[in-house]
């Protein structure tokens, strides 16, 4: 439903523009980055990545609840690593300042993305070094960190470890399903297709059948650009 997003979030956006200052479109305006992300997820679904890319730009701009935005920032360093940009993705990464435990996370994966294409291989070692040891703020993000490395191994013992565990076991078998995707950009080629190796593997399948099931659907419900 991308050309819907489109339209709701063109709809929005023009009221919140249109509004005077003193009488604002809607009451809690919080949540308009979050809408032009959403814009620009469904952009980059329809092949529009220009787009998305300047949506991604303007949402990073504006406050977050009053506040300096590190979503969009952090967003928009993932979506400049996909593009295959490692220089703009740190440039867009290093504005930002404090965040949560997960933020941080997701800042060292981009800075891992970007050493890997730039060959810095100790900044990439740096990088995967805090995901490790921090895994526990983000634990998908060193998976995914594990397949742009190509350690597969590692990353089958991580995600066998996440499908035992009660408190992890649901977002894993969320992130494994195979929904419906585009075609991955540059800088994701590689990762997507260790991506699909890892669930191939017998021992991750055994895992998974062991607690519950993976297939493939139309819907990717994500707050990803992927």
């Amino acid at each position: 439903m991308n050309e819907q997003v489109l339209e709701f979030t063109t709809r929005t956006l023009d009221e919140i523009a249109q509004a005077p200052p003193d009488e604002p479109a809607f009451a809690n305006l919080d949540d308009h980055v979050w809408i032009l992300n959403g814009r620009a997820i469904a952009l980059r679904r329809l092949g529009r990545t220009d787009e998305a890319l300047a949506e991604l730009h303007r949402a990073a701009q504006l406050a977050e609840a009053g506040e300096q935005n590190v979503s969009q920032a952090l967003n928009l360093g993932a979506f400049h690593c996909s593009l295959g940009r490692p220089d703009d993705a740190l440039r867009a990464i290093d504005v930002v300042g404090a965040m949560s435990g997960y933020g941080r996370m997701v800042e060292n994966g981009v800075r891992h993305c970007a050493a890997l294409q730039t060959g810095d291989r100790g900044a990439a070692r740096k990088a995967l070094a805090y995901l490790r040891e921090h895994r526990g703020d983000g634990e998908l993000s060193y998976v995914e960190a594990l397949l742009r490395e190509g350690d597969l191994d590692t990353a089958a013992e991580r995600v066998k470890a996440l499908l035992s565990s009660s408190e992890h076991r649901g977002r894993t078998l969320r992130w494994m399903q195979q929904y419906v995707r585009p075609a991955p950009l540059p800088g994701d080629v590689a990762t997507r297709a260790a991506r699909e190796t890892l669930l191939a593997r017998t021992d991750v399948r055994e895992a998974i059948d062991a607690v519950g099931r993976i297939g493939e659907y139309t819907l990717y419900l994500e707050e990803s650009m992927d």
